[in-house]
């Protein structure tokens, strides 16, 4: 077991020698009504919204959104989907999506949720999540109420704070709200081999720094969630398709330099768009190398408890002051 697992287990007060048994989703019986709050559990979202257990992909699923849902007591909310996302298909599309192709989608937050759902319900991906931020900086009190009469959010979400950089309430509440759909097809079968689905919030790098006193959970995806153009290509990966809002997109920076060690790899480089419905029947092939490129993670302020997130200091406290230890002082 990789040392990032270890200390994920550890915090979330589950080591090996754990008392308690995980959340079992596919249990005979755990399941009754089929309802989003039956899933909002944050081992049942871990599961749900990851790869297979057997799938070479598996250590590449990033558990530190969903350790969050725990300690920082996040109940997740039902939400509308978009309607560009749930758009009807044209005939043929998805078809390109085998074992022998990889998806990175690139969107909004909860978009990402949405579109990777929509490829595991109708085409038999397995996804993979890379949300690795804390959502906010300290736990807030339990809240004891009936999950059964809350109505579903609009879509677009409205921000539920300010002082975080990256507000990513609505990947949570997307999970929850998909949860039944996603495990609905889960039961009847996802192959260890089937083609994985990164999801990344394309928030994730915000530009603008939070000032002092504000929570800076803006975060970079690192080697320890994307494989080497080297194992996908052992593992038989031919094509890569990156997933954007419009065509001809600009990948995030962190990116670059994987997409580049693909086409360098030889795994051929295609482009589809939520924008686009004719590119999810075709993919667009990308036909220029992305750029060399040097990314420069530093700046991006790390957790003590894993991923990223910290409270920007204010020149007159002493640091750490009042913070929740798991996501930084």
């Amino acid at each position: 077991m990789s040392q990032r697992w270890l200390k994920f287990l550890e915090f979330l007060g589950s080591p090996l020698r754990a008392k308690a048994a995980p959340v079992d989703v596919f249990a005979p019986g755990r399941v009754r009504e089929g309802a989003w709050y039956e899933f909002a559990h944050h081992e049942a979202l871990f599961r749900l919204f990851g790869p297979h257990p057997d799938s070479p992909w598996y250590p590449y699923h990033c558990p530190t959104i969903f350790a969050a849902i725990d300690k920082l007591h996040i109940m997740p909310r039902p939400i509308a989907t978009s309607a560009e996302i749930t758009a009807e298909a044209p005939a043929g599309a998805w078809k390109w999506l085998t074992s022998e192709s990889a998806v990175i989608v690139e969107l909004a937050g909860g978009l990402s949720v949405q579109l990777g759902a929509r490829l595991l319900v109708e085409a038999g991906a397995q996804l993979v999540s890379t949300f690795d931020h804390w959502p906010r900086a300290n736990p807030m009190p339990k809240v004891h109420q009936d999950p059964r009469g809350l109505a579903a959010q609009p879509w677009p979400p409205q921000a539920v704070s300010r002082s975080v950089a990256i507000d990513s309430r609505d990947v949570i509440d997307c999970m929850a709200s998909l949860a039944p759909n996603v495990f609905a097809r889960i039961q009847q079968g996802i192959a260890a081999d089937a083609p994985p689905v990164w999801m990344c919030d394309m928030r994730r790098m915000a530009v603008s720094k939070p000032g002092p006193g504000n929570f800076d959970n803006r975060y970079f995806i690192d080697d320890s969630i994307l494989p080497s153009a080297k194992l996908l290509s052992r593992k038989g990966i031919r094509w890569l398709v990156y997933f954007s809002y419009l065509p001809a997109p600009s990948p995030s920076a962190d990116l670059v330099g994987f997409l580049r060690d693909c086409h360098e790899a030889g795994i051929h480089l295609y482009n589809a768009a939520v924008t686009e419905p004719t590119t999810w029947v075709e993919p667009l092939p990308i036909t220029t190398p992305p750029p060399e490129a040097r990314f420069l993670g530093f700046q991006y302020p790390k957790s003590r408890a894993g991923g990223f997130g910290r409270r920007v200091p204010v020149p007159t406290e002493s640091s750490g002051s009042g913070a929740f230890a798991g996501a930084g002082g």
